[in-house]
Order: structure tokens, then C-alpha cells, then sequence
């Protein structure tokens, strides 16, 4: 009669105990015990137990199956097809908006950076006047990016806003050719929000002929304060600069240049 007897070792304890099998097949096997079957007699031996056998007073453990070389390169493929979905590309509608400072400084920042990439790069600003020459105007001629100012001035100094409104429009529709035209990468519509806001322009008609128009890669940057929500549900990313401290309210500093303009 054979007298059996279990007892269960963790797998690192098994890989010295075990005969026959090297600490590496060990370890390529899923489970974390084993079961060593001691036999009185030698020569009952072929006891299949557990995917092994028992071999005179130990019970060794056949060689884990060869991984599935194909079942590998099969997950592997779909790895990767997971991955190029996740980093697929899209032109994204991306909207600076908020009281605060820093809207359109940060919408030049992504024109630069673009810029930097090799990118084709443009800029329309609606309210600025046209005779302005802004740090950023001086740089980005010496950059050659194109620039172009369609507004009159600031709204509050505006001695006609029935002529800033149609200015206005006609930066829209300049926007529009240059949407159309597929030659950028990137477009910034500075101070955008403003003719959208006064109701110089209808939100739904820009935001359907955008949907309708817009190249699939197009990245398009609106800035400035009371983004409408509709313009802010279609956007991709939305931004509010928000103020908490600015040196004219606390210190009466008034803009300087570099910083301001």
C-alpha cells in the first residue's frame, strides 16, 4: 500500500527540492505551491498527479508548455491597435476665455510652439486697430507668420460701433477664407468672443458653418472674455483666466511693454 503523503511548499522553496526541474521552469509556472508525493516503494512509479508525475520519492513536475508564439503576437497587435487609437489626432477648437490676464498671451504661446514644429501658423485679431504695432505684431513679422488686423480699436474707445460691427464681420469672413484655404495648421481668432457677445454675429451660424467647413486638422484658437456657452460646448478645450491679483488693481502699475503689449 502506498502511503502519500501532501504537503505544500511555496514555489521558491520548491525549486530546490524538486528533481529534474530547473528553478526557471519554476517559475514559469503559474502557481505558487506544489505537492511532493513520497512513495515507500521506488517502483510504483507513473503516478500522474497534477500535470507531473511521480518519479521514486519525489514528485517532479513536466516542463510548463512552450508559450503560444502567435497567441503573444496576436495581443501584442491588438496592443498596439489600442494605442494608435488612443493617440489619434484631431484639429482641436480650443477657446481662452475669463476676466483675467493671460488669454491671448497664451493662445501666441501654442502660435509659437507651432510655430517652433514647422506648422503653418496665422493670426486675424478683431479688435485691435490696424495701425498697431504690438510686441507680438513685431515679432511675428521678423517670424514672417501672417498677421492680419481687422478691428478698429477697443470697443469702449470705438467712436462708431455700427462701423465696428461690419469691421467685425469682415474679420469673419477674412477668418472664414483663411479656415477654407487649408494652408495652416494652426489659426488664432484673437478677441473672437467679443463679436460673438455683442451679437455682431450669430454663435449657432459660426459654430454650424465651423462644423460644416472646418479641415479635420485645423487647430482653432479663440480668445477673449464671455465666450458664449454654445461656443464653449462645442470647443475641444476651454480655458478661463480667472484674476486674483493684477499689479494696476494693487499697486496702480499701469501696462508695460513686453508684458502688456
Amino acid at each position: 500500500m502506498i502511503t502519500i503523503y501532501f504537503t505544500f511548499f511555496f514555489a521558491k522553496c520548491l525549486s530546490k527540492r524538486m528533481v529534474g526541474v530547473s528553478p526557471v521552469q519554476n517559475r514559469r509556472c503559474p502557481a505558487t505551491v506544489r505537492t511532493i508525493v513520497q512513495a515507500r516503494k521506488p517502483e510504483i512509479a507513473k503516478i500522474d498527479l497534477l500535470r507531473g508525475q511521480e518519479s521514486g520519492a519525489f514528485f517532479v513536475l513536466n516542463p510548463c508548455p512552450a508559450p503560444d508564439k502567435g497567441l503573444f503576437m496576436q495581443k501584442d497587435a491588438n496592443k498596439r491597435t489600442r494605442n494608435r487609437e488612443n493617440a489619434r489626432k484631431k484639429g482641436l477648437i480650443i477657446v481662452n476665455t475669463g476676466n483675467g490676464k493671460g488669454k491671448t498671451t497664451a493662445a501666441l504661446g501654442i502660435v509659437m510652439r507651432a510655430w517652433g514644429r514647422g506648422m503653418r501658423v496665422g493670426v486675424i485679431q478683431f479688435l485691435k486697430n490696424s495701425t498697431a504695432r504690438y510686441g507680438e505684431i513685431k515679432a511675428a513679422k521678423k517670424m514672417s507668420i501672417d498677421w492680419q488686423v481687422t478691428g478698429d480699436g477697443w470697443t469702449w474707445k470705438s467712436r462708431d460701433l455700427e462701423e465696428s460691427a461690419a469691421l467685425a464681420r469682415h474679420g469673419w469672413e477674412v477668418a472664414k477664407q483663411h479656415i477654407l484655404s487649408g494652408d495652416y495648421d494652426v489659426l488664432l481668432l484673437d478677441e473672437f468672443t467679443y463679436p460673438l457677445y455683442f451679437g455682431w454675429l450669430d454663435t449657432d451660424i459660426v459654430i454650424a458653418w465651423l462644423r460644416k467647413n472646418k479641415p479635420p486638422m485645423l487647430h482653432l484658437i479663440i480668445s477673449g472674455r464671455y465666450a458664449p456657452q454654445a461656443l464653449i460646448d462645442y470647443a475641444d478645450l476651454v480655458t478661463e483666466m480667472r484674476e486674483i491679483k493684477h499689479p494696476y488693481q494693487e499697486q496702480g502699475i499701469k501696462a508695460q511693454p513686453g508684458i502688456e503689449f
